[in-house]
């Protein structure tokens, strides 16, 4: 299953918003050399200091697509979200006979997941960071491999601090069933396992400084969400704001309710303080459901299990298990195979070749990017923020834009100015007239209303449009004063 998985999501195309972004930002680092000082993009981003919590995955995201193009790009995408389920299957499933139900609740754990893994981004690599957290905290004999996975996740994505909580409420959960089942604290801390793990907490804090910032990436990463460009974006609204989510999560609660109430296991706080954590932490912002899904999998699971075994599944004897096919070479040449079938595989092999209009998703400006390249060689221009990423890594050397995906680089007045000139609100014209803009990239669908009106100002013309975009240039500057 894992590897039809593998081999559909290599040809779903690429989102059209920020994953080109971070690789323009990747590209600045690999042509000079080092992280800059200051953001080294946006025309008007605030003049202080810059740090990058996702430098190694903006970095290797620019070689790769350097060297493998966009299809390198997609399989590195399928190969994120099926390592992050395959991980997980391999937390969930500690018995034989436990096959079907796991892969029913990673099929639940991809539906919460969902919203999350459409776009590639340095995000999915700390999801597979995540999930060998998981693995290994889940374990008794291979805790200390969670170091190396930390290192490498505090270099890779700004969520790092994620693989210090869950860990730490997973222990603090453990600590509180045995206070439950004993009655007493002194047993809590006189297991060794538990004293192990909670040493190698404390060394997993001290390798997050092990970064180019050092204490000044944990600092950005903790004051991160207290920017209030980002409480206007959809992935930064509570989940309660977010339909979609919001639904999902909504038929996820009240399924787990029914199940818990038809368990006949005891509820263990181990798994169940980090999952009820998290979904609280959710209704401050949604993205915390990519963590929570995880976590709720594994609170789930035994449960459901239970359930399973009683309503739906005969319970296998040992001898039946026995019979079970073990995994073997065969699983290699499966997943040769299935990498062959990738559109990757085809290039590699040649019996195909890379096309960009089947790489990029359809709601990439090409064509409006080729003109707007070609007519206005340089300046700012005002895009719809979806696309501003897209105009950072087509168009290098060309027009900047107006904003970002990156919003968090800019002044409040500036992202408040984008909010009413995109959307035609009143006092949109004073507000576009603060910035030279010499040209508007503009969404067809969304932007409709800001369209017509440049249409009917004299100092715009519209040079193309299609179904998905338009592209207007200034006409006369001084009209503008």
């Amino acid at each position: 299953m894992l590897l039809a998985a593998l081999i559909d999501w290599s040809r779903q195309p690429l989102w059209h918003t920020d994953v080109w972004g971070h690789l323009a930002y990747g590209r600045v680092y690999a042509e000079t050399g080092q992280l800059p000082d200051r953001e080294p993009l946006l025309a008007l981003s605030e003049p202080v200091e810059y740090v990058a919590p996702a430098w190694l995955s903006q970095w290797g995201g620019y070689h790769l697509d350097r060297h493998g193009g966009a299809v390198g790009l997609q399989l590195f995408h399928a190969v994120a979200i099926a390592g992050s389920c395959g991980v997980l299957y391999l937390c969930l499933k500690r018995r034989d006979g436990e096959e079907l139900p796991a892969l029913l609740i990673l099929a639940a754990y991809v539906a919460l997941e969902w919203q999350q893994i459409l776009v590639i981004r340095p995000q999915m690599a700390a999801l597979v960071c995540f999930s060998l957290v998981l693995l290994f905290f889940r374990g008794r004999r291979r805790t200390w491999f969670a170091l190396p996975v930390l290192l490498l996740w505090v270099n890779l994505h700004g969520s790092f601090p994620i693989g210090l909580v869950a860990p730490g409420l997973m222990l603090l959960g453990e600590s509180l069933d045995v206070w439950a089942r004993t009655g007493t604290l002194r047993r809590v801390w006189s297991n060794h396992h538990r004293q192990r793990q909670a040493l190698i907490l404390a060394c997993l804090t001290g390798v997050t400084l092990c970064n180019p910032y050092g204490v000044r990436l944990i600092v950005e990463v903790l004051t991160f969400s207290g920017n209030p460009n980002l409480s206007t974006l959809v992935e930064w609204k509570p989940i309660y704001e977010t339909p979609r989510q919001g639904t999902v999560v909504l038929v996820v609660v009240i399924v787990s309710v029914i199940v818990l109430m038809l368990s006949r296991r005891r509820f263990r706080w181990r798994e169940g303080l980090p999952a009820l954590a998290f979904g609280v932490l959710m209704f401050a912002s949604s993205r915390y459901i990519v963590w929570f899904a995880a976590l709720w999998s594994l609170a789930i699971f035994p449960h459901w299990c239970d359930l399973c075994a009683r309503l739906v599944l005969r319970r296998q004897t040992p001898r039946d298990a026995a019979q079970l096919p073990r995994p073997g070479w065969w699983i290699a040449i499966a997943t040769i195979g299935a990498l062959a079938c990738t559109p990757f595989g085809w290039a590699v092999l040649g019996r195909g070749e890379w096309s960009p209009r089947a790489a990029y998703g359809s709601r990439t400006p090409l064509a409006a990017t080729e003109v707007l390249a070609a007519r206005v060689p340089k300046g700012l221009v005002l895009n719809t923020m979806e696309w501003g990423d897209w105009l950072l890594w087509s168009v290098p050397d060309g027009p900047r834009p107006f904003v970002a995906s990156h919003v968090q680089f800019l002044p409040a007045r500036v992202w408040d100015d984008y909010q009413l000139v995109s959307k035609s609100r009143p006092g949109w014209r004073e507000a576009a007239a603060r910035y030279p803009f010499v040209a508007a990239l503009l969404d067809a669908r969304k932007q409709r209303e800001l369209i017509d009106e440049l249409d009917r100002d004299p100092r715009w013309e519209r040079i193309y449009s299609d179904s998905l975009a338009a592209v207007f240039v200034v006409v006369d500057d001084r009209g503008r004063d």
